[in-house]
């Protein structure tokens, strides 16, 4: 694979800062393992920060990890010649965000296609990562929107100088060109998410990691990998407040379970006007089969709050029908909640 290079993108002693730094192996090894310990984490469970303040799960899951990707390289990196972290020159600033725009576009055309495709191919299957869905179907909160901050300002940056600036550049010290390129999209794509989400990413590496050996800067890169995620966030948001305005019933599901068994139930819920309680599987609604939460989302998307749906469930191996009138999502109170429950409800 030839890597194409500009001669309207000059070296320059801005320029330069990261792409002329050197790194020791071992410390490109310490780089590597960070990765695969931040990445091994989720496998662990949650269990162990669910009696933390959100606030300060937010700074332990994911400021904290960003900060060691931003300043992990700048620390441990030999220079060999000055610069700023390859930021352009004032006048270059238009040019590469006129190189950006596109760019954005460009990938998320692409990803919403590969999403089509595999929808139609495998439904059921998403390139959407597993916590942006769990955002969509939330009301909202701290940690909700501090990580959607965070994923706009703090990541990029620190992803771009992390996996561009450091290990494509340490790669490339080390391998050819093209294969350091691939080497860190994988990379990249295997520490953000799994299966078709890892494709997803690993694609967006490969295009950032493009972007940052023809443009000679990581600004750049941040910039594309900033407008992608800032995408992401509006989408987010959107979806958000259709699912705060949508309908609900008023149940939560224990967030490590795959089947639609009631873990909680919100007081004064139609759920709980209903006669619904902890243990029971909701198994159809109006005759539709419920095989998780997830289903149940869909599901209930195709009514309103007011509709009156028929909630089949299994309770203590009998089967019940049970009418309930939807209520809004937002006039729900969830306060009565446990942590748990409130961190996995669903309508």
């Amino acid at each position: 694979m030839t890597v194409p290079m500009a001669a309207s993108a000059p070296e320059n002693s801005n320029a330069s800062s990261l792409r002329a730094s050197t790194w020791s192996t071992p410390v490109l090894l310490g780089g590597l393992c960070f990765l695969l310990v931040w990445r091994s984490a989720p496998w662990l469970g949650n269990q162990w920060y669910l009696a933390l303040p959100v606030s300060l799960v937010l700074v332990v899951v994911l400021i904290l990890p960003e900060l060691f990707l931003l300043l992990y390289p700048l620390i441990t990196r030999r220079r060999e010649s000055p610069g700023r972290l390859d930021m352009p020159r004032p006048k270059r600033v238009l040019v590469e965000a006129a190189i950006a725009v596109p760019t954005i576009i460009g990938c998320a055309a692409v990803i919403s296609f590969a999403q089509w495709v595999i929808t139609r191919l495998s439904p059921g299957t998403s390139v959407v990562p597993e916590p942006f869905e769990q955002m969509s179907r939330s009301t909202g909160g701290v940690y909700v929107y501090g990580s959607l901050l965070t994923a706009v300002l703090l990541g990029p940056i620190a992803e771009e100088v992390f996996f561009r600036g450091f290990l494509l550049n340490a790669f490339c010290r080390r391998m050819p060109v093209s294969a350091a390129l691939l080497l860190q999209s994988v990379i990249f794509g295997v520490v953000h998410f799994y299966t078709a989400q890892a494709i997803a990413a690993a694609f967006l590496g490969l295009v950032l990691g493009l972007v940052y050996l023809w443009r000679k800067t990581i600004f750049t890169p941040f910039l594309v990998h900033a407008g992608y995620n800032s995408l992401c966030a509006l989408s987010i948001l959107t979806a958000m407040h259709t699912y705060t305005n949508g309908p609900a019933l008023g149940v939560a599901f224990h967030e490590s379970k795959t089947e639609s068994v009631i873990e909680f139930v919100a007081p004064g819920s139609p759920a709980d006007q209903a006669g619904l309680s902890p243990g029971d599987k909701i198994t159809h609604v109006n005759r539709q089969p419920i095989q998780d939460p997830k289903s149940l989302v869909r599901t209930l998307s195709s009514w309103a709050p007011g509709d009156v749906v028929s909630v089949q469930i299994l309770r203590d191996g009998e089967m019940q029908e049970i009418p309930v009138r939807l209520a809004k999502m937002s006039s729900i109170s969830w306060t009565q909640g446990n942590a748990n429950a409130r961190s996995s409800r669903a309508p």
